[in-house]
């Protein structure tokens, strides 16, 4: 028998007042649903399943870092007629719950794929939360650009309010400076010298991490403030994504807002492949921001579905 905070809220959701605890009151789902495969694209919820789902969208346990949509896709996935006991209770799960620090929310039994569950109104732009963990590589690439560009133009710009607009603005500025110091032997000046620093480092983790291709070229075409601001996005998507919720692994984006279902959208299923990530530098353009310190990715256009 199967008991978890989130087989508590579903039973909760359909006890009568004066019934007790029963879970032969949780209705079962009307089919068995797939794993959800690279083609799967939108889940398709049958129409006597609709109006469960749409309910169970809005509730939730209280354990920290759990949203909306996560019960109603464990319900979906384990809750069918063969996966009970007679008690109602499941026999199995199917689709697991697998929280934690840096896992995605749910993982199918034995071995995967798994699943990171977002409540967004679409899936045009979908926040992963927040990222001093998995963006610290790219956090530490961008303070000396960054810095640059705070100190040439007004206005500031932060990790905590940047798109590719504002990157693309900060490593043109990054890239001319550089240049100019190297090109006109500058470092001759102490202030000079400390940016020479900063370049120094910029190119030490950036070859350590395979941008060699965004690193000062001393006999050779340099990479311009474009270029690096569109490989940088793409190293921000791919560290952002590669551990939550994995290489190959899902974004299931359950429509709605505050635990409401927009039915109309529905559940989109993405499968977020690195190596799928767009080498298209307009997708990119639109396709991530930081915003409220959370970083915020375009999966459909990003990963090309």
């Amino acid at each position: 028998m199967v008991t978890n905070d989130f087989t508590k809220v579903i039973e909760k959701a359909f006890q009568k007042k004066a019934s007790g605890k029963d879970h032969k009151l949780v209705p079962s789902v009307s089919k068995i649903y797939s794993t959800p495969t690279e083609s799967t694209g939108k889940l398709k919820i049958e129409s006597k399943d609709e109006k469960i789902f749409e309910m169970l969208v809005g509730k939730k346990p209280m354990t920290f870092g759990v949203g909306y949509g996560e019960v109603a896709i464990y319900w979906l996935y384990n809750y069918s007629e063969g996966n009970r006991e007679e008690t109602g209770h499941l026999k199995k799960e199917i689709l697991k719950l697998n929280q934690g620090k840096n896992q995605p929310d749910l993982m199918f039994n034995p071995s995967g794929p798994a699943m990171e569950i977002k409540a967004y109104e679409s899936s045009d732009k979908v926040s992963l939360g927040r990222f001093q963990d998995s963006l610290k590589i790219f956090i530490d690439l961008t303070a000396p650009i960054l810095g640059i560009r705070n100190l040439v133009r007004t206005g500031s710009v932060t990790i905590l309010n940047l798109n590719f607009e504002k990157l693309l603005e900060a490593c043109s500025d990054f890239c001319d400076l550089r240049q100019a110091i190297k090109d006109n032997d500058l470092r001759r000046y102490d202030i000079f010298k400390r940016m020479d620093k900063s370049f120094e480092e910029f190119d030490s983790i950036a070859s350590r991490i395979g941008l060699q291709d965004c690193t000062y070229q001393k006999n050779g075409i340099q990479p311009g403030g474009e270029y690096i601001a569109y490989r940088l996005g793409q190293f921000a998507i791919r560290e952002a994504t590669k551990v939550k919720p994995g290489d190959g692994q899902f974004m299931c984006v359950v429509a709605g807002s505050k635990g409401k279902f927009d039915k109309s959208k529905g559940v989109a299923l993405i499968q977020l492949n690195q190596d799928d990530i767009s080498t298209d530098i307009e997708v990119l353009k639109k396709g991530f921001l930081f915003k409220g310190g959370a970083f915020q990715v375009a999966f459909k256009s990003v990963f090309g579905q």
